[in-house]
C-alpha cells in the first residue's frame, strides 16, 4: 500500500503515481522494498524533506519539481538508509550519495535527460568550485557530520553523487546496478562501513576500486 497525506488533495493521484513509479524502479535498480506499506507526507517544515522507515516527509511550501525531487530522494532513502543501513553521523556520504543517484537515475531512466544532466552538471559546478575556492581538505567528505557543517550539502550531497554517477558511467550502468543489487542483499538489515561498501562493490565488479573512493572522498582528483 502506498498512502500519500496532504492538505491539498489537487494532484494527489499525480503523486502517489510518482511514489509507485519510484518504487519499481528502485526495486528493479536495487533490490526489493525492504517495508510492508509506503506514507509520504506533505506538512510544514524547515527541510525540503526527511526519512523515517517506510514514511518520507515532504514540505508542502516546495514546488511541484522541487516536491518530486524531495519524494523521490526520501524514497530512495528506504534502501539507502532503511534497507541497508549506516552511521550517518561518522559516513553521512554513504546513504546520501547513493540516495541522491538513485534520484538522478530515476530521471535519466523515465527518458528525463536534461533533468539528469543538469543535476549532475550542478553538482559538478558546486564541487568544483569548493574545490577551487577552497582546496582538497576543506572539500574532502570522509569526515563526520561535526567537521561538515561548512559547505555539507557540496560536499556530501553533490561529492556523493558524483563519486557514484562516475563510477557507474567507468563500469557501464547495467553492472554498476548489479554490483549494487549484491550489495543491498549482503548488507539488508545491517549497517555497512565504507571498507564493506567499497569491497563488496569491488568484488561485484572485478577490480578493487579502494583508490578510486579514496580520491573522491579526499577530494584529491583526478582519480589516481
Amino acid at each position: 500500500p502506498i498512502r500519500y497525506y496532504t492538505s491539498s488533495g489537487a494532484d494527489k493521484a499525480k503523486v502517489i503515481g510518482i511514489i509507485r513509479e519510484a518504487i519499481i524502479l528502485y526495486t528493479d535498480l536495487f533490490g526489493a522494498y525492504p517495508y510492508p506499506s509506503y506514507t509520504v507526507v506533505s506538512a510544514p517544515f524547515f527541510e525540503a524533506g526527511v526519512e523515517h522507515s517506510g514514511m518520507g516527509v515532504v514540505s508542502n511550501a516546495l514546488s511541484s519539481a522541487a516536491r518530486k525531487k524531495a519524494i523521490l530522494h526520501e524514497t530512495a532513502h528506504q534502501w539507502w538508509f532503511g534497507k541497508v543501513g549506516n552511521d550517518e553521523y561518522r559516513d553521512p556520504w554513504m546513504d546520501e550519495g547513493l540516495t541522491e543517484y538513485a534520484v538522478a537515475t530515476y530521471y535519466k531512466q523515465k527518458g528525463a535527460e536534461d533533468v539528469y544532466r543538469e543535476l549532475i552538471r550542478d553538482a559538478e559546478d558546486a564541487f568544483s568550485i569548493r574545490l577551487a575556492l577552497r582546496g582538497c581538505e576543506n572539500t574532502r567528505f570522509d569526515r563526520p557530520l561535526s567537521d561538515l557543517s561548512d559547505g555539507y550539502y557540496d560536499r556530501v550531497y553533490c561529492g556523493g553523487l558524483l563519486l557514484f554517477s562516475s563510477l557507474a558511467e567507468i563500469v557501464g550502468t547495467d553492472a554498476f546496478h548489479a554490483a549494487l543489487r549484491a550489495y543491498a542483499e549482503e548488507y539488508s538489515d545491517r549497517l555497512a562501513s565504507p571498507s564493506d561498501l567499497i569491497s563488496c562493490l569491488s568484488q561485484s565488479l572485478g577490480k578493487d576500486y579502494s583508490s578510486y573512493f579514496r580520491s573522491w572522498l579526499r577530494a584529491t582528483l583526478p582519480v589516481e
